[in-house]
């Protein structure tokens, strides 16, 4: 095990270093030009020709990719040539929103989602099976800003039930910050409204994040229930009187559950650097949000560093993945690990 996961953690590096360069080389062909950003929309044409050569956009692509591996080596994510802050320290300030708003969401769809497929998996062709089948349909196809803004106008609009999609908290009720996750900080301040308004804030788009958990969730778990249900060991725990909650459980889960586990992956990864649309509908001030507002003023130092952060993220959660997936599958160890 030692073995394998040292040679998954050499080849993120690699990884890395493509994703940089690509991600440079994409955004320096872009259409639009940083330095009029910073100059200001009515400057002269000398004016950002002078902003151009203090922030290094002068010289040749090789040049600046060389001064941005450098300050990357140094933690430096470069500068928003709208607000002429640090892009590590407004990523800072905005991380602890998408994470807490994606984990919650992922969460709470693994929750309907799991149950879900695998109730559908033992009950084929029921109630339960075609119900199943139908919200993961429903979740698959239903575009996720439409289901958000569909919450909203019901939930808001109309009953009344849930606050203003305006944030994280209503304005007025923000928690003390010490980590940055709003509940959390609710939580060790003592502070009960504002865990109460951040938690209602929370739901409308956690449950629209889950939506698009618990369909994929689902529709895989239904599948790998079914086909472990039909392997003949299975066949042969029921008949030999193992009781059915022995087989679900030793037999039938844990050899299910590997597929579910690679789609897990790929949610949260997804969830963690895609949830732009969610964002933009109720006004979170997340990484996605702030992705979408660097790209609209074709600012590329944000949206370089919300790339690479988003890809780390991914490579991170893809080792626990392979790790998670060696451990109860060690078949995917081949020769050479040493175990």
């Amino acid at each position: 095990m030692t073995a394998f996961v040292v040679r998954r953690l050499a080849t993120i590096p690699l990884v890395l270093v493509a994703i940089i360069l690509l991600g440079f080389l994409i955004t320096n062909v872009l259409p639009g030009n940083p330095a009029e950003l910073r100059a200001g929309q009515y400057a002269s044409a000398e004016v950002i020709e002078r902003t151009e050569a203090s922030m290094g956009l002068d010289q040749p692509w090789y040049t600046q990719l060389r001064v941005y591996a450098g300050n990357l080596l140094q933690g430096d994510l470069g500068e928003n040539a709208l607000t002429g802050l640090s892009v590590a320290d407004e990523i800072s300030a905005r991380w602890p929103a998408t994470v807490e708003l994606s984990v919650v969401g992922f969460l709470l769809g693994l929750l309907v989602g799991l149950p879900l497929g695998v109730l559908a998996g033992m009950r084929e062709n029921t109630f339960w099976d075609h119900g199943g089948r139908l919200i993961a349909v429903l979740g698959v196809s239903l575009p996720v800003f439409w289901v958000g803004l569909l919450l909203v106008y019901f939930f808001y609009s109309e009953l009344g039930w849930a606050p203003p999609p305006t944030g994280r908290a209503q304005i007025g009720t923000e928690p003390t910050e010490i980590t940055g996750f709003y509940m959390l900080d609710s939580v060790l301040t003592g502070d009960m409204a504002a865990l109460w308004s951040s938690a209602k804030s929370l739901v409308l788009p956690s449950i629209t994040l889950a939506l698009v958990v618990a369909a994929p969730i689902a529709r895989i778990a239904r599948s790998a229930v079914l086909e472990v249900r039909g392997r003949e060991y299975v066949t042969m725990a029921i008949t030999s009187g193992i009781p059915a909650r022995v087989v679900l459980r030793s037999y039938i889960l844990r050899n299910a559950m590997l597929p579910v586990l690679t789609m897990m992956g790929i949610l949260l990864g997804y969830l963690i650097g895609g949830n732009i649309l969610v964002e933009i509908v109720f006004a979170w001030p997340g990484l996605g949000g702030y992705a979408f507002e660097s790209i609209s003023n074709n600012d590329f130092a944000p949206v370089q560093a919300f790339v690479l952060i988003t890809a780390l993220a991914i490579l991170l959660l893809n080792l626990v993945l392979d790790v998670v997936y060696a451990w109860l599958n060690p078949r995917v160890r081949y020769a050479g690990t040493g175990d």
